[in-house]
């Protein structure tokens, strides 16, 4: 029996994969490579992201951002 969680919500034949996959990304003058995270079903190949994929890509591309802006991290403000 499918997982519902983990059944493709495009063909609802198929079973998604969490894949991760390195891209640039830029911001203002910066240009840093970031880990991208997705999934992709074995049947129609269809690539979508979950709700917790989506929140770790948006959580490394605004590190990034605080990086180029010379911000503190998270972890600094903790510190801190």
């Amino acid at each position: 029996m499918t997982n519902k969680k983990n059944m493709c919500p495009i063909c609802e034949m198929g079973i998604l994969t969490a894949k991760v996959e390195k891209e640039f990304q830029t911001y203002k003058h910066a240009t840093s490579e970031l880990n991208l995270h997705y999934s992709e079903c074995n049947v129609c190949y269809s690539q979508t992201a979950t709700s917790l994929q989506l929140r770790q890509n948006k959580r490394a591309m605004i590190k990034f951002q605080k990086e180029v802006d010379g911000l503190l991290s998270a972890a600094d403000i903790k510190y801190i």
